[in-house]
């Protein structure tokens, strides 16, 4: 009996099916950078990576921001203002917050 067929069928099988898991499903990251801009009414805010790469931001409503390690707002965010931010990607590209923590002042 050889398994060779059939282990590399079942090998197919599941990258197949993680391909079709991860489509539908979000993913999920981490962006550190440094607050270019905030944007209240959009509920949006531009990160500028390690790499100088600007990456826009949805924030969500529900999303838990702190600044200093104290509970903030969207609108207490400035440019300048270190950030990490907990982010999911929907099927379409965008990026949106569920946790932002800002840092400010010295590092």
């Amino acid at each position: 009996m050889r398994t060779g067929g059939s282990a590399r069928s079942l090998w197919v099988s599941a990258v197949a099916m993680g391909c079709l898991l991860a489509a539908g499903q979000a993913l999920a990251g981490t962006l550190r950078g440094v607050v270019r801009s905030v944007d209240t009414k959009e509920q949006r805010i531009v990160v500028v990576d390690a790499d100088g790469d600007d990456n826009p931001l949805r924030v969500a409503p529900t999303a838990q921001i702190t600044l200093n390690g104290r509970p903030a707002k969207l609108a207490d965010l400035q440019p300048g203002d270190r950030v990490v931010a907990t982010f999911r990607d929907d099927a379409e590209g965008h990026a949106t917050a569920s946790a932002i923590a800002a840092t400010r002042g010295k590092p």
